[in-house]
């Protein structure tokens, strides 16, 4: 049972991450810059592996400064292991104001509307 949930959850995911990944690269120019959170990192890799030939550049280095980089222009993806915060819009021109509680934003900042999509939960569980 939970093996099959697991796998439906990951088609899921790579189904639409494939018509995200489709409309992003244009018909397959270009190329696709994902950056983000180390949490993240593992499935990001994973994904971009499952479309050879695209020209897709993954890397980590922290939620903070994946949304430093969409928020600027510099990323196409930005993976978090953390909801956006207002000081992530104020950092690159925005304001805190445009950055909801739940971790959506109401405003576009350069541009940029991030939508946030969740892709997997984690938990830490104490066993004793």
């Amino acid at each position: 049972m939970r093996g099959r949930m697991k796998a439906a959850a990951v088609a899921v995911v790579l189904v639409t991450l494939s018509a995200a990944l489709g409309g992003c690269l244009g018909g397959g120019e270009g190329r696709l810059i994902q950056t983000g959170s180390s949490t993240v990192l593992p499935l990001a890799i994973a994904w971009a592996e499952e479309f050879q030939g695209a020209q897709i550049s993954v890397s980590g280095g922290g939620s903070t400064h994946g949304f430093n980089a969409l928020l600027s222009g510099e990323a196409d993806l930005a993976d978090a292991s953390r909801l956006l915060k207002g000081k992530d819009y104020v950092s690159v021109g925005g304001k805190d104001e445009w950055v909801n509680e739940d971790g959506t934003a109401s405003r576009p900042v350069n541009g940029v509307l991030p939508v946030k999509w969740a892709v997997a939960y984690d938990v830490v569980v104490v066993v004793v």
